[in-house]
């Protein structure tokens, strides 16, 4: 049933004379987390990723052609056609946290990573420790610091 339910709300075609001949749903924001098996498995669906997509998530996991997923324990072939959109990244770069760095007027003491991939991580604790001398923390999963 949840299914089904899922299926109507995303699909209902619009009503005759509506301007909004597509529906567009954020699949974060479904109300329903088994409601995006239905977009993957139509072909004549588009699953647009917008902004970076991180290794392990299924928004990168189709990106990289996977041919089925399962959600909520349903398996679904992935039949939609998969884009991406990398213009709406919610989270700053490198460059942007090294500008917002060189704002401080007193450095910091001790600068601590706690969000990205091993890679991008070590890239951003390299130029900071490069450009400012600072001692850098790259945070894994459970650990903690004595401030």
């Amino acid at each position: 049933m949840e299914l089904l339910e899922g299926y109507r709300l995303a699909y209902d075609p619009p009503r005759p004379g509506s301007p909004n001949r597509h529906r567009c749903r954020p699949i974060s924001g479904w109300r329903y987390r088994s409601e995006p098996g239905w977009l993957i498995k139509r072909k004549e669906s588009t699953i647009l990723c917008v902004g970076y997509q991180a290794e392990g998530t299924l928004g990168r996991r189709m990106l990289d052609g996977i041919k089925s997923v399962q959600i909520m324990n349903h398996e679904f072939d992935v039949r939609a056609r998969i884009e991406s959109m990398d213009a709406f990244s919610a989270h700053a770069g490198k460059s942007e946290i090294l500008e917002w760095l060189r704002a401080f007027r007193s450095f910091p003491g001790q600068v601590f990573l706690n969000h990205g991939e091993d890679r991008a991580s070590e890239a951003l604790a390299e130029a900071i420790r490069s450009e400012f001398g600072a001692r850098v923390s790259i945070a894994k999963m459970n650990q903690s610091f004595s401030l």
